[in-house]
């Protein structure tokens, strides 16, 4: 009587799914956690992005109550979200491709001399996950930054 009942039971298939479910849930809801965290980080790198891109449009638009540097730093903060410390202004001289010190010099005999003037926004952004996307800081937040320039000679 238990015999032909164990047997039957070795062949029955129903709950096959549930517990294949079971045991697979977990890695999916990782992945899927870590795609969303991964988006999220990506999302804040662009806004980074689009702060540096509107400073460098500043630039442009630079009246005479500021200097060009603070005019640029004010509106990256200010479009990125972030503290005026998060956002640097260089001012980049180069001779035939290589960066030169200062960028008020002049570039020495036939030198191709160009200039760039260059804005990168900082920020650190909390992840759901430490670790997933990369090295967190000691506080566990992850280090993000968006650079942009543009050529004034």
């Amino acid at each position: 009587m238990i015999r032909p009942f164990l047997s039957r039971l070795r062949r029955h298939e129903g709950g096959v799914a549930v517990i294949e479910l079971a045991l697979t849930m977990p890695l999916f809801m990782v992945m899927i956690m870590g795609v969303a965290d991964m988006s999220t980080a990506y999302s804040r790198r662009l806004a980074l992005e689009q702060g540096a891109q509107r400073a460098i449009e500043m630039i442009q638009q630079t009246t005479g109550n500021d200097s060009v540097e603070g005019a640029v730093q004010a509106e990256g903060a200010d479009q990125a979200g972030v503290d005026p410390d998060d956002v640097e202004v260089s001012f980049q001289l180069f001779c035939d491709g290589e960066l030169a010190g200062d960028f008020e010099a002049e570039c020495a005999g036939t030198a191709v001399e160009t200039r760039y003037i260059m804005v990168t926004v900082s920020d650190r952004y909390d992840p759901f996950f430490p670790g997933i996307l990369g090295e967190v800081d000691d506080d566990g937040f992850y280090p993000i930054s968006a650079t942009a320039g543009i050529r004034t000679k």
